[in-house]
């Protein structure tokens, strides 16, 4: 009887397993059957000394006549071996199929309610269809945010299922998700239809799927997305507060025009926000102030449709404060965001997206950290799925100098969202400024295995390799490379490789030869003439590059005057054209500007020591040094030995103890 039970149990144990997958069952269900079928074991083994299961059915135990005794026990004997062999293959399968439950309940409760939104398709080149299936991504991935029961993770942005040819299985578990949101947008006749299916990645099985049908001025869209928000989260067994259904209900506007003007202005500000965000002149020459213009005037063009549509003020803030940061729009956008962030408070005081603006506004124009963290983590708080809060709380931690919580705050935000390349390549910037050299390598290889085509990754673990180990000549082969896959030449990089291996005349010819586009600013074009000159000993020409390059930044500051890093590399021109007194008064003042942001802080005083050696005060520069080399930032002692800027000190004692010191 013992033997059958167990044999039961794992056909159960089995059984139960296929078809909890299969309908997605609570993550209780299987530690309930165990439960039972264990509680049941010891019953079945009393059972099994008094009942025997025979032919007839189940019948007491009879004693073993006198007579037939010498030959039973010798069949009893077999039988006893033969069962005690059974009993040991068969518990051992038990154990094995609890053990793999139980080892795969903790990833599976993280996946279990877990999604991603595949971006939203259309089945023509119709570019309106593309940008309402945009929207529809983007709005539906918000509702699902903030559902705190639901595990939401980002679709990454390179990842075309028709292009690498991935199937959902191999997706899920490089996102570490049980399900797979997709939807299609195509247009029959004079009917819209949007077809939405929500796809197990395990078994590649439909677990929900439904057709709508957009009515012309997608007016019934937010109807259509509360339906979708609310079956997935049945599907996925999750929970939904009546705060989190309040919210999926809420319309943000009843004008269909108004949601359509809103709709253009926020497709056109992502893009923007991402390519500004992305930190390199490649993606700069896809952005020019008429971008940021077109987004703010669809939204100006949404608001005036529709006066009270209080999401389209706190994305025309969002905007406005990311324009100004990336510097395509002046000071005038910082009392117009605000403007906007009020507006849209009194229109609807539980808009987290306007808490989302106030973050970006303190960070980015008001330069108040600890105030655009506090809005930051209210946002985070309201919407517990949203990576993006988590991200920004993690920049800010970083320029706080709380390098701890900032790493803390990146790993979980790489549970949300473990294949984004500009976070990756974030955190590999964070371990470079911590001397976590190898590791940063790591990440932005794993942001260039993401997106080849991008030049930040590779430009950045290009740093990372300067500072660990200095080595030029393994740095031109990843600089030719990444040029061959992004069709950037990395111009400004070459040349730098070139003064750090003593060629200054091959870099001159290479500068000579570059174009504005190719780097940052022009300011930084003319500082790098200026540092050529001073090398090869042309004075001349050194001065006449500084003046002009202090000119440009001169400019620059009177457009912005709060911006201390136009005062640093004033201090940088003033020295290269002899001037001591005003270049050490720039660079002193850069560095009192900077001291609420770490971040600037470390590289205005690594600016000052330049400063401070170029105009003779060597035993400040050493200071300055020995501050930078004894807390996290972006210098090296590799770095500091091939760089000739530093020439003057090497023969200095205090600076060979220096080195010693932190090699």
């Amino acid at each position: 009887m013992i033997v059958a039970y167990a044999a039961a149990a794992f056909a159960i144990l089995q059984l139960g397993q296929i078809l909890s997958d299969e309908f997605a069952f609570p993550s209780w269900t299987m530690t309930v059957l165990v439960i039972i079928l264990a509680a049941g074991f010891p019953v079945a083994a009393i059972f099994s000394w008094f009942f025997d299961i025979t032919p007839g059915g189940i019948e007491k135990t009879k004693p073993t006549p006198e007579k037939r005794k010498p030959g039973t026990e010798t069949e009893i004997k077999k039988w006893r071996n033969t069962t005690l062999i059974s009993f040991i293959i068969i518990i051992i399968l038990i154990l094995y199929n609890i053990v793999n439950i139980f080892a795969g309940r903790e990833n599976k409760g993280l996946s279990e309610r877990s999604v991603t939104v595949q971006p939203f398709g259309c089945l023509s080149n119709e570019s309106d269809l593309a940008l309402k299936g945009a929207f529809f991504t983007d709005y539906i991935n918000g509702t699902l945010t903030s559902i705190e029961d639901i595990t939401l993770r980002t679709w990454p942005p390179n990842l075309n299922i028709q292009e690498i040819k991935k199937s959902y299985p191999e997706i899920g578990r490089e996102l570490n998700v049980a399900f797979i949101l997709k939807g299609t947008i195509s247009r029959l006749t004079d009917n819209t239809v949007f077809i939405v299916q929500l796809i197990r990645t395990k078994t590649e099985s439909i677990a929900w799927a439904k057709n709508y049908e957009l009515d012309p001025e997608g007016g019934n869209f937010y109807e259509i997305q509360r339906d979708i928000a609310l079956n997935v989260t049945t599907s996925l067994n999750a929970g939904i507060s009546e705060k989190e259904r309040r919210r999926i209900n809420k319309k943000p506007s009843f004008n269909p025009s108004a949601m359509k003007s809103y709709i253009q202005g926020n497709a056109v500000s992502q893009q923007v926000i991402f390519n500004a965000s992305s930190g390199n002149s490649f993606f700069s020459q896809l952005i020019d102030a008429n971008l940021f213009t077109n987004a703010i005037q669809s939204f100006d063009k949404a608001i005036e449709q529709d006066p009270a549509f209080a999401l389209a003020y706190a994305k025309r803030a969002i905007i406005r404060s990311w324009g100004y940061h990336a510097g395509y729009i002046d000071r005038s956008a910082i009392p117009a965001c605000r403007s906007d962030i009020e507006k849209a408070l009194v229109l609807d005081r539980d808009l987290v997206e306007n808490l989302i603006a106030q973050g970006f506004y303190y960070y980015y124009c008001e330069d108040d950290y600890n105030k655009a963290l506090y809005f930051f983590t209210r946002a985070g708080r309201e919407q517990a799925n949203n990576w993006q809060c988590k991200y920004y709380m993690a920049l800010v931690e970083r320029v706080l100098g709380n390098w701890e919580k900032s790493q803390e705050l990146m790993a979980k935000v790489l549970e949300f969202n473990p294949r984004d390349p500009l976070l990756l390549t974030n955190i590999g910037i964070s371990e470079e400024m911590l001397r976590n050299y190898d590791k940063a390598v790591f990440y932005h290889d794993q942001a260039i295995k993401i997106m080849p085509k991008w030049p930040s990754a590779y430009a950045n673990k290009i740093n990372a390799l300067l500072l660990r180990n200095g080595n030029t000549a393994e740095i031109r082969k990843i600089i030719d490379t990444a040029s061959k896959r992004t069709d950037d030449n990395m111009k400004e990089l070459r040349i730098r490789m070139d003064i750090y291996d003593g060629r200054f005349q091959e870099a001159l010819h290479e500068l000579e030869l570059s174009e504005p586009d190719d780097f940052n600013d022009r300011g930084s074009q003319l500082l790098l003439y200026s540092d050529i000159y001073r090398y090869l000993n042309n004075l001349q020409s050194c001065v006449k590059f500084s003046g002009s390059a202090l000119a440009w930044y001169e400019k620059k500051m009177n457009e912005d005057p709060g911006k201390c890093e136009n005062y640093s590399y004033m201090g940088i021109a003033y020295a290269g054209m002899n001037d001591k007194a005003k270049a050490i008064e720039y660079g002193e003042n850069a560095v009192r500007m900077s001291k609420s942001n770490y971040l600037w802080f470390t590289s205005r005083r690594l600016n000052l020591a330049i400063i401070y050696v170029m105009t003779g005060e060597y035993d400040k520069s050493l200071k300055e040094l020995e501050f930078l080399l004894g807390k996290p930032s972006l210098i090296s002692v590799k770095l500091l030995q091939i760089d000739p800027v530093w020439e003057p000190l090497r023969k200095i004692p205090a600076y060979k103890k220096l080195i010693a010191k932190y090699s």
